[in-house]
């Protein structure tokens, strides 16, 4: 089943597809559902053009069996699952033209929403009487403009039938009536950006600048439109609760409101335009509000609104495929969003003679600083007792600062904004105690300190998991069919069960806590998404296996079998998925050692999927980190099994240190790849000391590589280790006294009591 929303998507993609056709001189003649097919991102496309008819060149009858032959193609050509979507005239026999498979578009919209079969007979002459006569069964329950668009679709007079180009206007007019019954989907990303801050922004309602008109008309339909903004803010402050009845009451009603100030007669256009403009300003559908609200010359203040939250939706998507910072450089965005909304808040300034305190904090952050906006915003914060408004801008400004900081490899500074912006959503989730997406925000942010923890300070994953999973199931009981807050449930425990894994705690309750959410969040629209994270479901299974001495060979492959499909599907997210391809294929590699077995075909695969990526241009460093990180995980296999087998391991250990080196790449700061060098190091000295050669220089870089490392997360498990290893070697070289070495990995067993290393 279909939302509405993806009912008129597809509708209209459909009649775009037949307007490319027809403006070709290409008529379809066999359009079915059969022969639509919507892609796993949801592109609609349309197949089998194989009686397919062209206008501009017909076919040449040159005799009678020939005109037989094609008028008996036209009239039975697919009979059966067929004729039931022919025009009357192409039923009939007669000429046809592009009209004709409009009427089969009316057929199938009118199936596509209705559920029914436009006819009801199923034996075949029955039913060609009945297409030919035009007979269907009417369609009941229908809404007024999609009752219009099927009748005048399957008008019996081809001439009186809309074409494909008008079918995709009136379409897209039925789609941008805000269809409130159904609430617009959350855009969220599973980057920690500011796209959590769309959603917050929803029921903004900054204050209006002095209504231009005084018509008491005019005046009515606005105070009916704060009055619902306010309805729902009041419900989003109550104690939390279920709110999805509630908050759908308020949109029906916005709906009626929409369709009373549409049909007003006593409106003018443009009274009408702005009106219009301003509910689909505070419904969220800022693109389509803008052009509404210039028709009728609305006040710089709502457009400086408008224009605001298109740039900042338009950004977050943006810095999703290409980093905040070159989002904040990109000259395209700057030009066609961040400039009019710029250049509308200095005209509500100069109408109002004063500027909005939220517009001139989002200005400075904008062209001054990120640092200055922030400064602004909380000025706002300390004169006032509660500004929803001020803390979703602190919010997603605190967002971006962090994900530049991280883009530039300072982790720490990040860290800390990511603590400020998770404490700017508590704050959110105590006042809006009833606000989905603050809960959600609250979510995303614990998931990254989570990961953060784990990769560099090691102190509190337990922690901000416990606020992830909190802040999630809150979501839920608000809206217990949210999808969004189930994913990330699902990857929280998935990335718990990875981190369990590594200290050597049992984590199958983690997985299928994991397994479990990412099923009931799995829809059409995320199955990308919801494959990806069951493939790293199913790899954490194997590494499991493989910790505890169990065979893993069919494990993986069943995680490498997911992850081959999705490499074959375009994604911006693509850097990040070859890089978990990496992991994987690493652990294919160590286990076909482990077996016994040639890993040369997966050493070489891992090289050229690599190789393939980094071409990419523009990585982020988040991009990088993955890449570069599991690829050196791929190396160090490849290192570990020429070691063992007694081979020269020096050319491709000096090849991972280069590779790894942090002044040659953009991974500053991580003691992952600190620990792989030092790791390096100590498996080279290792080498040579076998072969009686002088080691001391690759010890010390080891315990300067150890020691950066510690420095950063003092109670990582392979740091330690490492460092364990670094004294023993040192050790061997000097006073042969390896107390030092025994109590370092004595600490180690200490906090790590069961894991299997």
């Amino acid at each position: 089943p279909l939302t509405d929303e993806q009912q008129l998507t597809a509708l209209a993609d459909l009649a775009g597809a037949l307007a490319v056709a027809h403006e070709h001189g290409i008529v379809h003649r066999d359009l079915k559902p059969d022969n639509i097919m919507i892609t796993d991102q949801g592109q609609l496309k349309v197949l089998d053009f194989g009686i397919a008819q062209s206008l501009a060149k017909p076919k040449a009858n040159t005799n009678n069996e020939s005109k037989d032959t094609e008028g008996e193609l036209t009239q039975h050509g697919s009979l059966v699952g067929t004729i039931r979507y022919m025009s009357p005239e192409q039923a009939q026999g007669k000429s046809i033209d592009t009209a004709s498979d409009m009427y089969a578009l009316g057929i199938i919209a009118q199936e596509v929403f209705s559920h029914q079969a436009a006819y009801q007979v199923m034996e075949t002459q029955q039913l060609l009487a009945d297409v030919q006569q035009g007979n269907r069964a009417a369609a009941t329950g229908l809404s007024e403009p999609i009752t219009q668009l099927i009748a005048a679709l399957t008008a019996l007079d081809p001439a009186q039938r809309p074409t494909a180009t008008d079918a995709v206007e009136q379409i897209n007019l039925i789609r941008r009536a805000p269809q409130l019954k159904k609430k617009k989907a959350i855009k969220y990303s599973i980057m920690v950006t500011g796209v959590i801050l769309l959603s917050l922004l929803f029921w903004q309602w900054l204050q209006f600048g002095q209504q231009a008109a005084n018509n008491e008309l005019i005046k009515g339909y606005e105070n009916q439109i704060n009055a619902l903004v306010k309805q729902a803010e009041q419900i989003y402050m109550l104690p939390l609760h279920p709110v999805d009845d509630e908050i759908n009451s308020v949109l029906a009603e916005g709906d009626e409101l929409y369709r009373d100030i549409l049909n007003d007669a006593q409106l003018t256009e443009t009274a009408k335009q702005r009106l219009l403009g301003i509910i689909l300003l505070r419904a969220e559908y800022y693109a389509d509000a803008i052009p509404l609200l210039k028709q009728g010359q609305a006040e710089s203040q709502l457009l400086a609104d408008a224009w605001t939250m298109l740039y900042i939706e338009k950004a977050t998507e943006f810095s999703d495929q290409y980093g905040m910072e070159q989002t904040l450089q990109d000259e395209t965005l700057k030009t066609d969003y961040l400039n009019p909304a710029l250049k509308y808040i200095d005209q509500a300034h100069q109408e109002t003679g004063q500027i909005n305190p939220l517009f001139q904090a989002f200005k400075l952050s904008q062209t001054a600083s990120l640092d200055a906006g922030l400064q602004a915003v909380n000025q706002i914060l300390t004169t006032e007792t509660w500004n929803k408004e001020a803390v979703n801008l602190k919010a997603l400004i605190l967002s971006a600062s962090m994900t530049q900081a991280r883009e530039t490899g300072q982790w720490q500074q990040a860290k800390e904004y990511a603590l400020l912006t998770a404490e700017t959503y508590q704050r959110s989730t105590e006042m809006a105690r009833s606000y989905p997406p603050g809960y959600a925000s609250l979510c995303l942010i614990n998931l990254g300190l989570m990961s953060d923890a784990i990769q560099r300070s090691g102190e509190q994953v337990l922690e901000f998991a416990q606020q992830g999973i909190d802040a999630c199931e809150k979501a839920l009981l608000l809206q217990a069919e949210n999808k969004y807050p189930m994913q990330l449930l699902s990857s929280i425990y998935l990335m718990k069960a990875q981190w369990q894994t590594n200290k050597g705690i049992n984590p199958n309750d983690a997985l299928l806590q994991a397994k479990q959410w990412n099923q009931k969040a799995s829809t059409l629209n995320n199955v990308f998404n919801s494959s990806w994270r069951q493939a790293l479901i199913v790899a954490t299974e194997a590494k499991q296996l493989m910790l505890s001495g169990k065979k893993a060979q069919a494990t993986i492959e069943e995680a490498t079998k997911i992850l081959d499909k999705l490499l074959k599907v375009e994604s911006e997210y693509r850097p990040y998925l070859v890089g978990d391809v990496l992991f994987v294929l690493a652990l294919e590699a160590q286990e076909l050692i482990r077996q016994g077995q040639d890993p040369t075909d997966t050493f070489e695969r891992a090289q050229k999927l690599f190789d393939e990526t980094t071409l990419t241009p523009d990585l982020m460093v988040s991009e990088q980190w993955g890449l570069i990180n599991h690829m050196a995980g791929v190396y160090w296999v490849q290192l570990w099994d020429q070691f063992n087998r007694g081979l020269d391991i020096v050319p491709l250990g000096q090849r991972l240190l280069a590779f790894l080196n942090p002044t040659d790449n953009m991974v500053k700061n991580d003691p992952q790849q600190l620990t792989l060098l030092a790791d390096t190091h100590l498996l080279l000295a290792e080498y040579l000391r076998r072969q009686q050669q002088p080691i001391s220089n690759h010890i010390d870089s080891a315990a300067d590589y150890i020691a950066q490392a510690l420095a950063i997360n003092p109670t990582n498990l392979n740091s330690m280790v490492s460092k364990a290893k670094m004294l023993t070697l040192r050790s061997y070289t000097s006073n042969q006294d390896y107390h030092q070495a025994n109590a370092v990995f004595t600490q180690v067993t200490a906090l790590n009591p069961t894991n299997p290393y």
